[in-house]
């Protein structure tokens, strides 16, 4: 084995998920929760692209000229798509958390017996 094989660290074979194969395994596991996050987040980073471009100066003058903010804007927003996608993963074990949290877990107290109408859960 030459010595520029024994510096490379071994492959295991198995390539490496794109952003779009991440994005589908986020959406497989969180399914609605996931999706609605990320159009929120997407929402986010194009009013701060959008707004980002406003602030540096940049006041057209003609239609043209505001659809290049528009085109910026859209360019910033891709450019962010991976931190989108990284903060989408980060933030949805979170948010499934707290969501979970807020429901009440059903219990023999707030269970309804056949015939009965169900009751409300205790305050606590």
């Amino acid at each position: 084995m030459s010595s520029t094989q024994a510096d490379q660290p071994p492959t295991s074979g198995a390539p490496t998920p794109s952003k779009r194969a991440s994005l589908k395994e986020l959406l497989a596991e969180y399914g609605k929760t996931a999706g609605i996050v990320y159009v929120v987040l997407s929402v986010i980073t194009f009013v701060a692209s959008f707004v980002t471009v406003q602030f540096f100066g940049w006041k057209p003058q003609t239609v043209i000229g505001e659809a290049g903010v528009w085109t910026l804007a859209y360019v910033g927003y891709k450019l962010l798509q991976p931190v989108r996608i990284i903060a989408l993963a980060v933030l949805m074990p979170l948010v499934v958390r707290l969501s979970t949290r807020r429901k009440p877990v059903p219990t023999e107290e707030t269970l309804a017996r056949p015939g009965e109408e169900p009751r409300e859960p205790p305050i606590s």
